[in-house]
């Protein structure tokens, strides 16, 4: 019974300890990263927006257009610094924005 609970704590400790070298790591990667790096921290990730933790749709999106969260939304926004923002938008316009649609076909494009 010792032992499990040894295992918990050491799972515990590295998980926390990997949080923060992630985090170290964004910082040196640039103010997008940084983002990314806390909106992971907050508990959203990358394939989980239908439980509204999203990293994408739930985070990155309403930080980057100044917007709200959506309802939806599993988790709290991040607290990010408005200058980090800024940062990243000098570096990467298009961060956090969705994608464009598909240009429509025109007729006799092609043939």
């Amino acid at each position: 019974m010792r032992l499990r609970g040894l295992q918990v704590v050491a799972i515990f400790t590295l998980t926390l300890l990997s949080a923060d070298l992630a985090a170290a790591q964004a910082s040196r990667q640039g103010p997008c990263a940084q983002i990314i790096a806390a909106c992971e921290k907050a508990g959203f990730e990358r394939g989980a927006a239908r439980v509204g933790l999203g990293i994408q749709v739930d985070c990155l999106r309403p930080l980057m257009q100044r917007g709200v969260q959506p309802r939806r939304a599993g988790a709290p926004l991040s607290q990010v610094d408005a200058d980090l923002i800024a940062a990243c938008r000098a570096a990467n316009p298009n961060f956090g924005q969705p994608s464009a649609p598909p240009a429509p076909l025109t007729k006799g494009a092609g043939q």
